[in-house]
């Protein structure tokens, strides 16, 4: 009796683990059933956000092209204006240009001309410095000379003087 209490016993838990093993099977199942609808709705959520998203662009490139097109129309006077004062603009800053153009051009042919007229009176003060320094030269050659012709004529006289001086 007492084997037969066990052996009940023993089945019963057995049938327990089995009820317990195909609950588990059966929540697990149920589990993976609700993780796939759970994903297939978020993919559908996903696509209806994309589509969503797709129609929202397309809406603000059609009200962007729109505005784009009736900024055109609006602007093209405006770009008509702009363009007519950038060119006299355009203008006037080129004959400011040339003009500034000319005065230092002007100013810098005056410069040159200031320049060679110091460098010409440099070479002018040299060639006059050389010539003075020459003619100082010419000048003491020729004192030199004279100073010589006097000695010698002195000596020629002193000799003359000491001859004359033997013979008397």
């Amino acid at each position: 009796m007492a084997s037969a209490k066990k052996k009940k016993i023993k089945q019963k838990q057995a049938l327990a683990k089995k009820k317990l093993l195909a609950r588990k099977k059966a929540d697990q199942r149920k589990k993976l059933e609700l993780k796939k609808k759970l994903e297939l709705k978020k993919k559908l959520e996903l696509k209806k956000k994309l589509e969503l998203k797709k129609k929202l662009e397309l809406k603000k490139k059609l009200d962007l092209k729109k505005k784009l097109e009736l900024k055109k129309k609006l602007g093209l006077k405006k770009k008509l204006e702009l363009k007519k004062k950038l060119e006299l603009k355009k203008k006037l800053e080129l004959k400011k240009k040339l003009e500034l153009k000319k005065k230092l051009d002007l100013k810098k042919k005056l410069e040159l001309k200031k320049k060679l007229d110091q460098v010409k009176a440099i070479k002018k003060q040299k060639e006059l410095e050389k010539r003075k320094a020459l003619a100082e030269r010419k000048r003491l050659q020729k004192e030199k000379q004279k100073e010589a012709i006097r000695l010698a004529k002195e000596r020629a006289k002193l000799k003359a003087q000491q001859i004359a001086e033997r013979q008397a």
